[in-house]
């Protein structure tokens, strides 16, 4: 017996494969009459829904899969959030795979496994893997789009946001009110966007003619800790600066708690400025001035990239960069403010 794919089924019934695939997935947009008529087409040829046997027969997995950092965040949530609207609409299952890239070889497991067939390709969020693992990949898995990591654009898809000019519009708006010692807490600097936005901050410094203050650099990570403990040291300076600027949301709002510590007033005393605008950055107190990244954009974007390597399609490159932009909300003031 011949093993039909969904392409012979939408072939037989005289739709697309995107309805047939709906139609499969028990989706409820499709009409009654072409529903019945795509599973008419299944019983005369004896289709049987089993992905194995759609591999076997050479025919997509029409799936996709992600994988995201383990840590939750607005971050996590709004990427894939994104992904998966392209995919609904083109009819691909999302498998979502949350892991940290490190020495455990979990995530690489799951993205062998993935590579056997049970996905047409995978978008890659999380930013920690190396350029010489994420090549290896692209030579031996399924096609790969990556999400914030452009350091091996010339050679695999990528999607990213504009880390450098936001970091540098964020210092420059600093600048204009009055801050000259500003503190960065940086993210990770062996990630992409770790050492874009810490480049962003030296450019706005090298803009205006001024001498960057290494000792107000705290090398950190874009997690809550390390915004807690920047913050500290940062503010255990001899002369600590009037505003901090954190890589990261997260890392914001656990600068919040240690500046409350500190008894220290946001932004009357101390002016604090994020980056990424996750959900909760509006719902602060006060809501967090921050730089805004398009993640559902960027997850959208990634997807839309992937789809078409997985069907062929041309592209207009192999990078594509989104904009950032300034959120000015309750969290800075001028650096005279202080009373």
């Amino acid at each position: 017996m011949k093993n039909h794919t969904i392409r012979d089924v939408a072939r037989e019934a005289g739709v697309s494969v995107s309805t047939a695939s709906r139609v499969l997935n028990n989706r409820p947009d499709v009409a009654k009459e072409t529903r019945e008529r795509v599973q008419a087409a299944m019983e005369r040829l004896v289709y049987v829904a089993n992905p194995s046997a759609r591999r076997l027969a050479g025919a997509k997995a029409h799936a996709v899969g992600l994988l995201l950092p383990g840590y939750g965040s607005g971050y996590t949530m709004e990427t894939m959030r994104g992904v998966a609207q392209v995919l609904r609409e083109a009819s691909y299952d999302l498998i979502a795979y949350f892991a940290e890239w490190d020495r455990s070889g979990q995530e690489r497991a799951a993205v062998a496994s993935l590579g056997r067939g049970a996905v047409d390709g995978l978008v890659i969020a999380i930013p920690h893997s190396s350029d010489e693992e994420l090549l290896e990949l692209a030579r031996h898995g399924p096609p790969l789009v990556l999400v914030d990591h452009h350091s091996v654009a010339d050679q695999v898809p990528a999607v990213a946001c504009t880390n450098t000019a936001g970091a540098l519009e964020g210092t420059r708006y600093l600048f204009s009110l009055g801050h000259r010692r500003i503190g960065l807490i940086t993210g990770e600097l062996h990630i992409p966007a770790g050492a874009d936005r810490l480049a962003g901050y030296r450019q706005a410094y090298h803009d205006a003619g001024l001498q960057v203050d290494e000792e107000l650099i705290y090398r950190g990570s874009f997690r809550r800790a390390a915004g807690y403990e920047g913050t500290l040291a940062l503010m255990a300076l001899p002369k600590p600066p009037t505003a901090i600027f954190a890589s990261s949301d997260a890392a914001a709002f656990s600068a919040m708690d240690a500046l409350h510590v500190l008894n220290l007033r946001i932004p009357q005393d101390v002016s604090l400025l994020g980056f990424d605008d996750i959900p909760a950055a509006a719902e602060s107190h006060p809501p967090l001035t921050t730089i805004h990244q398009p993640f559902l954009k960027i997850g959208r974007a990634a997807a839309e990239m992937l789809l078409r390597v997985i069907e062929g399609k041309p592209m207009d490159g192999l990078y594509q960069e989104l904009p950032t932009r300034l959120m000015v909300r309750g969290t800075c003031a001028r650096a005279d403010l202080a009373t």
